[in-house]
């Protein structure tokens, strides 16, 4: 995955998948042979074999998300998988003013935070986009990824109180083995790792990201049990929560940060 800012891009018959983020300035641009005009906030999305041209004044910029053909992200797989295999598939998703500085926050995280070594504003950058996809009304659901997107919103909203497979599955109204069973044959992780996918990416970013206490951040995502928290932190980094801030948080270089 490469992440860039730039004034000029230009892609033939895409290999692999591009997310433009058009931030606070109007491009102009062509999208499979259309002339379209994107207005500020916008997140644009280009798939294998599609066209895309834009150009903004020398003193704007937009930023590029590239993924290679074929790419695994092995935390936002799930994000890689929907946009290459949703077939009714929305293009360009226009974002509000809040969710925008938002958006462009994480880009400015994973483009320049110098003090993380692992990859971590990268995954939140995902996370974040992944999440905005799944939350836009625009995104319609057929049959086939229907489940997909409904599992995906509970997690969102529910990771905090809800770490159990058979709690999404009642909500989804089915049992779990046929949750299960959707996942995997449509290509996605199982539920139950992309549940604790998920409590990770955000313990760590609460971890680097706030001065919260690896116990009150324990009770911040629904855990009871702050040495439980530490082992099953530990037993997926190698490193308890309390080694992994110290390791991967800068205090220096994280307040240079946007926020």
């Amino acid at each position: 995955m490469n992440l860039f800012s730039t004034n000029f891009l230009e892609i033939n018959s895409a290999k692999g998948i591009h997310l433009i983020w058009v931030y606070n300035i109007n491009l102009d641009a062509t999208f499979n042979s259309n002339s379209i005009i994107l207005k500020k906030n916008n997140l644009v999305i280009v798939r294998p074999n599609e066209k895309f041209s834009g150009r903004c004044d020398d003193f704007s910029e937009f930023k590029v998300i590239r993924f290679k053909e074929n790419e695994s992200i092995m935390e936002n797989s799930f994000l890689y998988n929907l946009l290459t295999k949703y077939s009714d598939r929305t293009s360009i998703i226009e974002v509000d003013d809040k969710t925008a500085k938002e958006i462009d926050n994480s880009f400015a995280k994973a483009a320049n935070c110098s003090c993380l070594q692992n990859g971590l504003n990268t995954n939140l950058l995902i996370n974040d986009v992944n999440e905005l996809i799944i939350n836009k009304k625009e995104v319609e659901k057929n049959s086939r990824f229907g489940l997909v997107f409904d599992f995906q919103k509970l997690l969102m909203d529910n990771y905090k109180w809800n770490h159990s497979v058979a709690g999404y599955s009642k909500e989804l109204g089915i049992k779990p083995k046929k949750l299960l069973k959707n996942m995997q044959r449509l290509g996605f992780k199982n539920p139950s790792v992309m549940i604790k996918e998920k409590l990770l990416l955000e313990a760590m970013k609460l971890l680097v990201h706030s001065s919260k206490s690896s116990k009150d951040i324990c009770f911040d995502l629904g855990f009871d049990d702050p040495a439980y928290f530490t082992r099953i932190f530990k037993s997926n980094t190698g490193i308890t929560p309390l080694n992994y801030r110290t390791i991967h948080r800068n205090s220096d270089n994280c307040e240079k940060c946007p926020i």
